[in-house]
């Protein structure tokens, strides 16, 4: 599913400077991206390391659409068919 990304409030004219100041906000949201692909590519680039807050460091809740339902598993948790027999299903999300 490739990399775990968390995708960063904000958008920017140019290049932020000051980067760590900006990988201690809150995330808007997690995302999986095709990193490894996208590297070699030049479809993406790194532009800064920083350490992850240690709020973000546990895997987030997911959402999964699967058609006319949804279900919710932790991001480490495998997308295979045993394990979205035993996740619950839900027809409707919240905003929470």
């Amino acid at each position: 599913m490739g990399a775990l990304v968390r995708i960063l409030p904000g958008l920017y004219s140019s290049r932020p400077e000051d980067f760590a100041d900006l990988a201690k906000e809150k995330e808007l949201f997690f995302a999986f991206y095709p990193l490894k692909y996208a590297l070699p590519e030049g479809e993406t680039e790194v532009v800064s390391h920083q350490p992850i807050p240690d709020w973000a460091k546990s895997y987030p809740m997911m959402r999964h659409s699967s058609g006319r339902t949804w279900t919710i598993l932790r991001a480490d948790m495998q997308l295979t068919l045993e394990n979205l027999k035993k996740t619950p299903k839900y027809a409707q999300l919240t905003p929470d």
